[in-house]
């Protein structure tokens, strides 16, 4: 869990981004190699939505992080997710469980998301306890 910021020199490594493949030169949801303007800039992605509590980053181009913006159901986003299970796992384990509960006691249609459910079943969320947690939320 690692991100990247240029240096003179090279790159340093700081943490909070998913290490993927190592130094990586093209975005992991489409592939196209980075450019240093335009829609093909180096940006971070949050793997779990922040609007979820996510934490953890990946590289991609500006291009697919505007197109997926917090959608759990973005095709490229789906495919990152299937082929790199640990990582996503681990962006799973280390999200914020009282945002996320928060997001989905406030946003109930995502419970039929396999994804989504998968995330809950990891955290150890429950349906009734993101309402609860929505609910509070309301209340203050």
């Amino acid at each position: 869990m690692y991100r990247c910021i240029r240096v003179s020199g090279g790159h340093k490594l700081l943490k909070n981004t998913i290490r993927v493949n190592q130094m990586t030169n093209h975005c992991e949801y489409c592939g196209t190699p980075f450019a240093p303007t335009g829609p093909f800039l180096r940006t971070k992605e949050h793997l779990m939505p922040k609007s979820m509590g996510g934490t953890l980053t990946i590289p991609v181009c500006y291009r697919c992080n505007q197109e997926r913006k917090s959608s759990m159901t973005y095709p490229r986003f789906l495919r990152f997710v299937h082929s790199h299970e640990k990582q996503w796992n681990d962006a799973v384990r280390d999200t914020t469980v009282s945002k996320f509960k928060r997001y989905i006691g406030e946003h109930p249609d995502d419970l039929v998301l396999p994804i989504v459910r998968q995330a809950m079943i990891v955290l150890g969320v429950t349906t009734s306890s993101a309402a609860t947690t929505a609910r509070e939320v309301r209340t203050v």
